[in-house]
């Protein structure tokens, strides 16, 4: 691998691709999930494995009629959109280790769902969304799975 390719990488999190597998849950549960890593033609140090675990409401309203005022009389159109996160939590899923190059492993376990919150739902207007992300930590851009949305009841 040149040293460019390397540089890339660690800017990019191009080192390995990851992939989330994950069913979903019931709240007050344990939700099984299972994470792909294919990592590419070079070993690397991972200081964790980690998956996030997020709960959000979101508010999107495309077309709210609003009085203009700077102009008494006028309408303006808004786009409303406002999400809040209800949860964010990171687990740990597996220790430091080294990845071999040109592998693919997978790695499966167990995250706790908390039984406080609203389950997923999708309204008009209005939504509860759970999603999960998986990433390495490692030095440079870390390697992820990108967000992943579930449904929890």
């Amino acid at each position: 691998m040149g040293f460019f390719s390397k540089i890339k990488n660690s800017m990019t999190g191009g080192w390995a691709k990851l992939n989330l597998f994950c069913e979903g849950g019931e709240r007050g549960e344990e939700m099984p999930l299972s994470i792909e890593i294919a990592v590419k033609d070079e070993s690397i140090n991972v200081d964790e494995i980690y998956v996030i675990l997020e709960c959000r409401e979101v508010i999107d309203i495309p077309n709210y009629r609003a009085n203009d005022r700077d102009q008494p009389g006028d309408v303006d159109y808004l786009h409303i959109h406002h999400a809040t996160e209800l949860l964010r939590h990171r687990f740990s899923v597996a220790p430091p280790q080294t990845l071999e190059a040109n592998s693919t492993q997978t790695l499966e376990c167990v995250i706790p769902v908390p039984e406080n919150l609203p389950p997923t739902y999708r309204g008009p207007h209005a939504r509860v969304e759970w999603r999960l992300f998986a990433g390495l930590d490692m030095k440079g851009n870390d390697p992820d799975s990108g967000w992943r949305e579930i449904l929890v009841e």
